[in-house]
């Protein structure tokens, strides 16, 4: 949030399934959002998490994405030691850091929050076409 270093938002247990959950009230800009993994080699659990951002008391978020795809890691690079993807303004480091640098402005209020994200479907019984069935 724009107010100078040491602006901490509320940061707050949530209800099932909540990770964890910050709010802000008030007008304001997000300037900067960091992720930083405690573990590196525990870095496939933010694929786990599903990041949800509102601002202005939407109805619905305007930023709902799993956690590791806002900060471009990929399922092969979570697992993958010193992978870094360096943009500008969004990317992760190679020493595990996800950050984003778009600012967000906000009228209202914001709130960030991280949830579990549901278990993907099992692929198992599933089948590609027949043959016969792709025409070209």
């Amino acid at each position: 949030r724009e107010g100078g270093p040491g602006v901490v938002w509320e940061a707050r247990e949530g209800g099932p399934g909540v990770v964890w959950e910050a709010r802000e009230g008030g007008p304001g800009v997000v300037t900067s959002l960091r992720v930083y993994t405690a573990d590196p080699a525990r870095r496939e659990d933010l694929a786990l998490l599903q990041m949800r951002v509102t601002f202005d008391d939407a109805a619905a978020p305007q930023i709902d994405v799993p956690l590791h795809s806002f900060f471009l890691w990929t399922n092969h690079s979570t697992r993958e030691p010193g992978h870094a993807a360096e943009g500008l303004l969004l990317g992760h480091s190679a020493e595990g850091v996800g950050y984003c640098f778009l600012p967000m402005p906000y009228a209202s209020s914001a709130s960030i929050r991280l949830t579990r994200r549901p278990p993907a479907p099992s692929s198992a019984g599933l089948r590609g076409p027949h043959p016969e069935e792709v025409r070209v």
